[in-house]
């Protein structure tokens, strides 16, 4: 600190006088009191006391000290001492501006005045000093750890460092002066140490003390404030190259650089030398670029030009530009030979294919094989031109028009199809029911909702669903579903994901029947006397429902497999004792249940109402089931001719493991159940073959016992199509036609013709979607309607052009059946 106040000197060198003889009898200055006694920085204090003016003392020739230890001793001492600022001067009163503070706390406060040329103090007198937010303060000092002496800046963050006016504030290390280059700010200072580091022990900074000075620019006083923080800074040499040991440049690389690696060897910061340099690297053959070579002179020799693609030097030389070569003649028009151009195609190109005649290069290339042409169609058919699909129906139908641009005189062929299947944006087309549904108890409709396999002889059975209604087995369901059966097998499930489970034999007798209502009630035997999860339609009723309600059907159609379906549409209306909606209602779900989202029940899904277009599902009302069932009396009655009550052993002796073999049939569909009279192969004899039908489904089938005449078994409904030739094939498999979007249509792999597929392997097991729509018939529903075929054991798409890729198609891709086997499927008419 003394080191740093000898800036001062010039303030306080009026002290030095000389050596005077003290005047024995003179009073020496006296303070009496200071106030206020607490005190801050930059603050007006009166100090009042006596001897302040004598011999003729005055503000210049004399001074006000603070000192935060001890007495000033001797003269010299006050020179390491700031003088305050004073503003009045009397004998008995000093007013002076506390603009120096040591540090916080009590203070010692000492008023200096030569006497008879003798430097002589008044009595020391106590403040207490508050701590200034004018103060400095050090926040942080970078770098922390080290820094190179000379030549790395150190910086100083805080607050209130002040201006550094006249260069009176200074930064010291150690206890001394660091630098007199100090750039300074109110809040950052940066100084480059640069005295003798010599003068720091262990080479290390300790502390960083500010001496902040502050001159303002109203009262024009001028004051210093310290502050001090501790840090360990280690002092190191700047680096220099004798500092880094550096091995060898490497070798050049193509892209033009080499590198080195350098290891500091001594103590010291600063920069790394430089560890990577650009170069010029040796020329490889990755380095030339050459042109094909010339044509073969008649000199017999040929060339080329080779030119650098990169900087390089020395290495791989120029590749040769010429050699030898057999002289071969230049192509001309006569060195081709091009066949006829075939007809017209109906993409309005045709072709011809050109072959060189002659040994030559080069010259003229091949002649167009290719060409635009205006096709006219062949008068083998009409022509017809269709508008676009319409909006999908809520059941999944779309229609367009079709007119007939062309008629063909020799013919008569039938029109596009009109209608086609699609994925309806309603959502209503049959699924899985999810564990998220809306319905709040769809797990007990789902146990409660039974599957019927309702026996006729021992090789037939009707099919439909159930809903128990009692916890000891009462099943409610359609009285067309058991019409002229012994009574059926139940099959329970316990999730959505199961199939139903018929082989512990519960057995389901007919308990009620209605005479007028298609509704009838079922009892299980239930020998166990399980309590089974059932519906309680009691209190249920329709009385509140409203026009676009939403309603949940459930049941197991038949064409949708084994798993329990679901379908959901909007309450459309009532019709008598039936509900209309909008719900999709198929085969096999008769007899099942229909829901609000409230979870009540609300009718039986019974009939299906088609109209030009859409269709509406029938739902027997709970109000009339409920009425029925409160007077209807019971099937079973001891006498009773009821044609219903019929007592047998069947569905005791039935061998559950052959129920698969059984020929079902839907109650109603009378397509299932009679044969056509006039096709030889159909005999009454013979029944339904399910397994079979299942396992052939989408095929294309050739009767070799007969004339080998084909048919198809369309997936949709199961029956088999008479294609007597290659137009009626291809008119039958596009009336079965099912619309698909250009987007997945290109997912599906194709061939060219039937030798193509033939030689193919399958993508079933890979390809998802093709698997899904093996055996369909599709039409491009974004193009022109084109007619695809996804054949069902390779389920690759091939293209129905005409009528006589169909015929192709037919006798190519067809699979051979007997005439007992033909018969065990069902016919079906357009």
């Amino acid at each position: 600190m003394k080191n740093f106040l000898l800036i001062f000197f010039g303030v306080a060198s009026f002290f030095l006088m000389g050596t005077f003889v003290h005047a024995q009898d003179t009073a020496l200055p006296k303070i009496t009191s200071i106030t206020p006694s607490q005190i801050n920085y930059n603050d007006l204090v009166i100090i009042e006391g006596s001897g302040f003016t004598t011999y003729g003392s005055s503000p210049q020739t004399s001074g006000v000290f603070v000192a935060d230890t001890g007495q000033i001793q001797s003269s010299a001492d006050s020179l390491w001492f700031p003088p305050l600022a004073v503003t009045e001067w009397t004998d008995t009163k000093i007013t002076a501006r506390f603009n120096y503070i040591p540090k916080a706390g009590q203070v010692n406060v000492f008023v200096k005045i030569p006497i008879e040329g003798i430097i002589t103090d008044s009595n020391k007198y106590s403040v207490q000093l508050n701590a200034s937010s004018l103060a400095p303060q050090i926040t942080e000092i970078t770098p922390s750890t080290d820094i190179a002496w000379g030549q790395e800046e150190l910086t100083i963050k805080g607050n209130n460092f002040g201006d550094n006016k006249d260069g009176a504030s200074d930064v010291l290390c150690n206890g001394i002066r660091c630098s007199s280059n100090v750039q300074w700010s109110n809040t950052q200072i940066k100084v480059t140490p640069q005295n003798n580091k010599n003068l720091f022990t262990d080479n290390k900074i300790k502390a960083i003390t500010i001496f902040a000075s502050n001159k303002n620019s109203t009262t024009g006083w001028q004051g210093w404030l310290q502050t001090s923080k501790n840090v360990f800074i280690d002092i190191l040499s700047p680096c220099d190259n004798s500092s880094w040991s550096c091995s060898e440049w490497s070798a050049c690389s193509q892209a033009g650089q080499q590198t080195r690696t350098c290891n500091k060897v001594s103590s010291c910061k600063g920069s790394i030398p430089s560890t990577s340099q650009s170069c010029t690297p040796l020329c490889t053959s990755e380095n030339w670029s050459c042109t094909n070579w010339s044509v073969c002179s008649s000199a017999g020799k040929q060339t080329r030009t080779c030119t650098k693609t990169s900087n390089c030097e020395g290495g791989i030389s120029a590749p040769v530009t010429s050699q030898a070569c057999t002289y071969v003649s230049v192509c001309t028009l006569n060195s081709w030979s091009c066949g006829d151009w075939s007809a017209c195609a109906s993409n309005s190109i045709k072709s011809r294919t050109c072959s060189k005649i002659i040994n030559c290069e080069g010259g003229t290339q091949s002649p167009a094989t290719t060409q635009s042409c205006t096709y006219t169609p062949a008068c083998s058919a009409d022509t017809w031109s269709c508008g676009d699909w319409g909006t999908c129906s809520p059941q999944g139908i779309q229609t367009r028009s079709c007119s007939k641009t062309f008629d063909c005189s020799f013919v008569e062929t039938a029109s596009p199809a009109t209608s086609q299947y699609c994925e309806s944006s309603y959502k209503q087309n049959y699924q899985t029911p999810s564990e998220n549904s809306e319905i709040s108890n769809q797990n007990t409709i789902i146990k409660s909702t039974v599957k019927l396999i309702c026996l006729v002889s021992s090789t037939k059975a009707s099919q439909g669903s159930g809903t128990v209604i009692s916890s000891s087995g009462m099943i409610l369901t359609n009285k067309h579903v058991i019409e002229n059966t012994y009574g059926c097998l139940v099959g329970f499930i316990s999730s959505y994901n199961d199939n139903p489970y018929f082989n512990d034999r519960q057995i389901a007798d007919i308990y009620k029947v209605s005479s007028d209502t298609d509704v009838a009630i079922l009892k299980l035997r239930n020998p166990s006397n399980k309590t089974l999860s059932f519906i309680d339609i009691s209190t249920a009723n329709n009385n509140n429902l409203k026009l676009g309600d939403i309603l949940t059907t459930y049941g197991y159609p038949a064409i949708f497999g084994e798993n329990i379906t679901s379908t959901s549409g909007d309450f459309s209306g009532i019709d008598g004792s039936y509900l209309k909606t909008t719900a999709v209602i198929e085969h096999g779900n008769s007899g099942g249940g229909a829901y609000q989202k409230s979870g009540t029940f609300i009718g039986i899904p019974t009939a299906v109402i088609k109209g030009s277009l859409n269709s509406l599902g029938y739902l027997l009302s709970i109000n009339k089931i409920n009425s029925w069932l409160n007077n209807s009396p019971l099937a079973y009655n001891d006498g009773s001719s009821n044609k219903y009550s019929r007592v047998s052993t069947i569905l005791e002796d039935i061998d559950l493991s052959k129920l698969g073999n059984l020929s079902l049939f839907i109650q109603g569909d009378d397509a299932s159940e009679t044969t056509n009279q006039n096709n030889p192969q159909n005999s009454s004899t013979h029944s339904i073959d399910k397994a079979l039908i299942k396992k052939l489904s989408g095929k294309i089938l050739l009767q070799v016992e007969n004339n080998g005449e084909s048919w198809y078994v369309n997936p949709k409904d199961s029956k088999k199509y008479y294609m007597k030739d290659g137009a009626s094939a291809y008119n039958l498999m596009r009336y079965f036609s099912l619309g698909i979007t250009n987007q997945n249509l290109n997912k599906i792999p194709k061939v060219d013709d039937t030798t193509a597929m033939k030689n193919s392997t399958s993508v079933c097991s890979q390809n998802a979607l093709a698997n899904k729509l093996k055996g369909k018939i599709l039409l491009q529903v974004e193009e022109h309607g084109e007619a695809w075929y996804i054949e069902p054991t390779k389920c690759r798409a091939i293209y129905m052009k005409d009528g006589n890729v169909a015929y192709e198609m037919m006798r190519f891709l067809g699979l051979g059946i007997t005439n007992s086997d033909l018969s065990k499927i069902a016919e079906g008419n357009l």
